[in-house]
């Protein structure tokens, strides 16, 4: 018990401060932290476990290994806030913002290595960009999705929407 605590602790702080820092978003630090198997999603939203009471706090569920797999942030049951996938490894796979059920913004996706593999920007609740890298971390292309159609790499979309470095 001591040590799913301190693995559950110690990442769902470590998730929870790079996305702070990725956002710049403050979290209220009095959310309740919950294994995933404490809520459950119906057609209300995400409630707790056998109840019809809407969940506000931190979702966490795990890998096999016991490491954490992944968090979301759940507000008035709906996903409202950072989330953060994990690689089996401890390595993060996804982190971006969830606002009212829906994606927003950057979102980041890495190889188990750590290396960034994909930026895709979320807006107006549609996917316009996506700019994918190979396990060296360099840039392979860019889509703008609205004009459906690549982006060459020297113009300056190119450069503008190419994500920061992997999450610490």
């Amino acid at each position: 018990m001591m040590k799913t605590g301190a693995i559950l602790i110690l990442g769902v702080l470590a998730g929870l401060l790079a996305l702070q820092n990725v956002h710049g978003e403050d979290r209220p630090p009095d959310l309740p932290v919950v294994g995933r198997d404490d809520i459950q999603h119906t057609t209300l939203g995400w409630v707790e476990k056998g109840t019809t009471n809407l969940f506000t706090g931190v979702s966490v569920k795990y890998h096999q290994n016991g490491k954490v797999s992944g968090t979301m942030t759940i507000r008035n049951g709906e996903m409202d806030g950072p989330m953060v996938g994990f690689h089996e490894n401890g390595q993060v796979a996804v982190h971006g913002l969830m606002k009212k059920n829906l994606k927003t913004g950057y979102w980041h996706y890495f190889f188990a290595s750590g290396v960034l593999h994909k930026t895709r920007i979320y807006a107006d609740t549609d996917w316009v960009y996506e700019a994918r890298y190979d396990e060296s971390g360099a840039l392979i292309k860019i889509r703008d999705f609205r004009k459906n159609k690549e982006v060459e790499q020297s113009h300056p979309e190119a450069t503008q929407k190419t994500a920061p470095s992997a999450v610490p």
